[in-house]
C-alpha cells in the first residue's frame, strides 16, 4: 500500500513567484514549492505564471517497495545532477528513517539533531524547525 506522498511534487522557487494561498494544495517553504494533491498539481502546471520551476516527484513511500519512512524535502542554491540527462535540480531530498511509528519518530529526531545540531526532541518540534529553515517533511501526514 503506497503512502499519501506519492502524490507530492516540489519544486524550487528562488525568484518568489510563487504566493502561498494562490493554489489550495500548495504551499511554499522558503523556496521550497510543496504540491500535495493531484488536483493542485494540474492548477499549477496549468497557469504559464510558473512555467519556469521545474518539478520533481517526492521520494519512493512505498512499504511494499524497497524505500519507505521519513524523508527530508530541501533547496540548494548551488543545483546538482540528477539521473536525467542534463538535468539539473536545486531541489533534494534526505531520508531520515526507513521505518514509520515511534522507531522511525527517534531516528527522524536523532537524524535531524545530527544533521542540523538543535531540531527538538520531538517529531512535531523536528518538523517545525524544518518548516522554519525551508524544508518539508513528510513526518505526520496520513496514511493513505
Amino acid at each position: 500500500m503506497a503512502r499519501v506522498t506519492k502524490d507530492y511534487a516540489f519544486g524550487y522557487d528562488n525568484a518568489g513567484v510563487y504566493e502561498n494561498g494562490s493554489i489550495p494544495g500548495v504551499v511554499r517553504y522558503g523556496d521550497l514549492v510543496v504540491i500535495s494533491s493531484d488536483t493542485a498539481f494540474q492548477l499549477f502546471v496549468t497557469n504559464e505564471t510558473y512555467s519556469d520551476i521545474l518539478l520533481w516527484a517526492a521520494p519512493s513511500d512505498d512499504p511494499d517497495g524497497e524505500y519507505f519512512g521519513y524523508f527530508i524535502a530541501y533547496t540548494s542554491s548551488e543545483p546538482r545532477s540528477t539521473p536525467v540527462e542534463e538535468v539539473d535540480s536545486n531541489v533534494g531530498f534526505l531520508r531520515a528513517s526507513n521505518r514509520y511509528g515511534v522507531d522511525g519518530e527517534n531516528d527522524l529526531v536523532n537524524f535531524i539533531n545530527s544533521r542540523f545540531e538543535d531540531g527538538g526532541e520531538s517529531g512535531a518540534q523536528c518538523q517545525a524547525f524544518l518548516t522554519e529553515n525551508g524544508m518539508w517533511s513528510n513526518f505526520g501526514l496520513d496514511y493513505a
